[in-house]
């Protein structure tokens, strides 16, 4: 589902819930794909309803189409040590990385085994 630039992340990253955020169409948000799974992908709302069911376009292109409030985050960058799940290619399995440095946009990761 996702590439290395739109990493999951586990739900303890961001304890904030969406109920206690202001969403917007257009925000960067973290969804919850399919509004059940307990990793978070990166994506843009297109569309929000009644105030509460929200629209989101995935990085990768992927749509979710009325998603709870529950299941929408606003999306906080990534943080230098913070744990992540990761993959080098698009359709390989994750594994749990280290943050240890970020350039612009781009992430340097380590592996529990010390490999970048």
């Amino acid at each position: 589902k996702a590439s290395t630039t739109d990493v999951p992340r586990t739900p303890s990253h961001n304890k904030t819930s969406s109920t206690a955020q202001t969403l917007k169409v257009g925000d960067t948000v973290e969804g919850q794909y399919n509004g059940m799974y307990d990793e978070w992908y990166k994506g843009k709302i297109i569309k929000i309803y009644q105030g509460a069911i929200i629209d989101v376009k995935y990085t990768d292109g992927d749509v979710d189409y009325g998603l709870g409030s529950a299941n929408v985050r606003k999306f906080v960058p990534y943080q230098v040590g913070e744990a992540v799940d990761a993959s080098y290619f698009q359709d390989e399995e994750y594994i749990r990385v280290r943050i240890i440095k970020k350039t612009g946009t781009e992430y340097v990761v380590r592996t529990k085994e010390g490999d970048r």
